[in-house]
């Protein structure tokens, strides 16, 4: 590379062009003394070598020895139009003309001829960095180990017979909004890479987070903030930047800390303790949490406290007992589930929760309802009201969504993923408890298939 700077200085005299070395190793001294005119910076990282890449145009990246080629990848991703042989990283990102130029491994002569195209076109120089930003904008650190843990998660599954499906990178259920409740970030049985998942394979123009999405209640009592639940955070933080997702987080009662803010908006996140949705086909759905209509909540807090520390030791129940199924070769089974299914007084409390919903969609002149709360996902009609609840993701691992043209759907995490995986669509616009989804490949803004 410093023997074409030469070269390119002798054919190109008045171009006010400054060659910049960044490395170090065992041959520094001997190239500072045969080429004078460049740069040597030495080795830099972080900021600093930051700071290099901001100053430059071009990154030349000559080497045939790298395994990958992250140094390319860095200079990609700081907007520098770049050279390299069509190897390695550069194989794998770059596309010649479009976000980057390319000479074949080993022609010289290819590499030089790049590098002139780049000295006569400064347009070609500022749009090849632009388009290389876009090209590597994704493929960060954190994208890679959620991919591998995406990996290694499936064949886990596969293992342990529990029919996990993977699907394609590339496989996205588009829709108009996505209704999540009770993640309860800040608890260990938070299943906040789940739900990360889910989202990734799902865009959206609106997430409504329906309350108890932080568990303050857990915090408040010492439990630990894990990695998982930063990763969550930060991918609705992206879904904001890059998607232009508009985020409305409803306050739930394990997050009722939030009620000194309200009403609350910072961008196009906004907190709220209720709200009512307008559907695309014309129908209001009002949507919160439902702690208000728990007694136990509202009245007792402290017995409610009690039960949701009652709940941790059910949950702890659960985790041993389905550690020693995945020994067995046998699929996750909720305990606490069966158990609540099997308390009259909890389905009867459940049963009352539904009526009280319905009274209050009828007061607020809506057709339906989507709640969270009772960790119980749902699609009813109760009277004359449609009764949506989006579960958790604690055990259900499942959520509600909206479609383009106004249909909506109860989706269970495990069958999402599976009907991704087979290329089948989430979305039939039938309705009620025993609706049956319909078979199709992807679905597009628009509804059609």
């Amino acid at each position: 590379v410093l023997s074409l700077y030469t070269r390119l200085q002798r054919e190109f005299p008045d171009c006010g062009m400054k060659m910049v070395v960044v490395g170090d190793g065992s041959m520094m001294s001997g190239l500072r003394s045969e080429f004078p005119d460049a740069v040597f910076c030495g080795a830099r990282s972080g900021e600093d070598l930051a700071r290099h890449y901001a100053g430059m145009d071009v990154l030349l990246f000559a080497s045939e020895t790298e395994t990958f080629g992250n140094v390319l990848l860095e200079g990609m991703a700081s907007g520098l139009a770049t050279v390299s042989y069509r190897y390695a990283a550069s194989a794998d990102v770059v596309l010649n003309g479009v976000n980057g130029l390319q000479a074949e491994k080993g022609d010289i002569e290819g590499f030089y001829a790049a590098m002139c195209r780049l000295l006569q076109d400064a347009e070609l120089v500022r749009r090849l960095g632009e388009q290389g930003r876009q090209a590597v904008r994704f493929r960060t650190w954190d994208a890679v180990c959620d991919r591998f843990e995406e990996i290694l998660a499936s064949v886990a599954c596969e293992e342990n017979g529990a029919g996990c499906a993977r699907p394609p990178c590339g496989a996205v259920l588009e829709c108009r909004t996505v209704f999540l409740s009770d993640i309860h970030l800040g608890t260990k049985d938070s299943k906040a890479d789940e739900c990360r998942r889910f989202l990734k394979h799902i865009r959206a123009e609106k997430i409504v987070l329906v309350g108890d999405i932080v568990d303050a209640w857990a915090l408040s009592r010492g439990s630990r903030w894990r990695r998982r639940h930063t990763r969550f955070i930060r991918t609705l933080l992206k879904k904001m930047e890059q998607e232009d997702v508009e985020v409305l987080y409803l306050r739930g009662n394990h997050d009722d800390v939030l009620e000194r803010f309200l009403p609350f908006a910072l961008g196009r996140l906004h907190i709220a303790k209720e709200y009512v949705h307008g559907a695309a086909d014309g129908r209001r759905y009002l949507c919160v949490h439902g702690d208000g209509f728990d007694a136990i909540s509202t009245h007792h807090r402290w017995l409610a406290v009690l039960g949701s520390l009652g709940y941790d030791v059910l949950l702890m129940v659960n985790r041993l007992y389905n550690r020693y199924r995945v020994w067995r070769g046998k699929e996750y089974y909720s305990v606490s589930r069966a158990i609540k299914g099997k308390v009259k007084s909890a389905v009867n409390f459940i049963g009352k929760y539904e009526e009280q919903l319905q009274n209050l969609a009828v007061k607020r002149q809506c057709e339906g309802i989507i709640a969270g709360h009772v960790h119980h996902p749902a699609d009813a009609m109760v009277g004359d009201i449609r009764y949506l609840n989006c579960g958790d993701w604690v055990e259900t691992m499942s959520a509600v969504v909206e479609y383009a043209d106004g249909r909506m759907e109860t989706l269970l995490y495990k069958d999402f993923m599976k009907r991704l995986a087979y290329g089948e669509c989430c979305g039939s616009g039938t309705t009620g408890k025993n609706a049956e989804p319909e078979a199709a490949a992807r679905v597009p803004a628009d509804g059609t298939k």
